[in-house]
């Protein structure tokens, strides 16, 4: 698990499936939040003054509103980020959110039976999507802001998935640098996080890709992103076999307590 220490401020299945419980130690809406990333049904610390991410490839959101809500009750997160809901139109939020306490803040689906990103918040947070527009056709990269009071900084939050079979895969990592840059407010400043199913294969202890990496130009890119604009990959442990698939990525590694 990983600490933070300022906020205010998951038939396309690949290779990845795991949850991510993250937490921030910062301070949104008069509370000091944290985020937390854990391994698979690690609970952690579920007060009030931490806020936490569930990263999760749900591989399918049908027919798992029942898993869905005990993530839900076991992880206790302030902000959901789900990939791979495999969702179409005939499936309304409200059948796996209860909109009284859930802010679906984005709903991007592919189709029924791949890709597809959710993120929600609670709705004591103030959160709005982050609207971007790309020179490339954008794969599944979303951003969300979450909104603080008493002058400081907002948090960026990105949920991304990376198909190894959908076509517009290839611009990910260039979508990535191209979302960052054109992020709101003074470069550099933002408060970043960036997390979710990369299917990239790098040795995070040497920044280099593996050895055996099919996906070497795309490691690369990535690895640069980190370099270019100070961010630090979290998560030190393989999430799939021998890779670190998912990924949590932010540009205040003080701040996050646990992963």
């Amino acid at each position: 698990m990983h600490d933070f220490d300022e906020i205010n401020d998951a038939t396309d299945q690949d290779e990845g499936d795991i949850t991510h419980d993250t937490i921030i130690n910062e301070t949104v809406q008069d509370e000091n939040s944290t985020i937390s990333v854990d391994s698979e049904n690690t609970v952690t610390n579920k007060s009030t003054n931490y806020f936490r991410i569930v990263e999760h490839n749900i591989n399918s959101l049908k027919g798992k509103r029942e898993e869905l809500a005990g993530l839900i009750e076991t992880e206790n997160p302030d902000c959901l980020v789900l990939v791979e809901t495999k969702l179409d139109s005939s499936f309304k939020s409200s059948e796996f959110f209860d909109q009284k306490v859930w802010n679906v803040v984005v709903r991007e689906d592919r189709n029924a039976f791949g890709g597809g990103i959710i993120i929600a918040v609670l709705r004591k947070y103030i959160a709005s999507p982050v609207k971007i527009e790309y020179e490339n056709e954008n794969p599944e990269l979303y951003w969300i802001k979450i909104d603080t009071i008493k002058k400081q900084k907002s948090m960026y939050i990105c949920g991304l998935y990376r198909s190894q079979r959908d076509i517009r895969s290839a611009n990910t990592m260039d979508c990535l640098r191209e979302s960052i840059e054109k992020l709101p407010g003074r470069k550099g400043q933002n408060h970043i996080i960036i997390t979710g199913d990369i299917n990239l294969h790098i040795d995070w202890t040497r920044n280099l890709p593996q050895k055996n990496s099919t996906t070497k130009h795309l490691d690369v890119k990535l690895i640069e992103i980190c370099d270019d604009y100070n961010l630090e990959q979290k998560v030190n442990f393989p999430t799939r076999l021998e890779n670190t698939l998912d990924i949590f990525c932010t540009n205040n590694p003080s701040k996050v307590i646990n992963i």
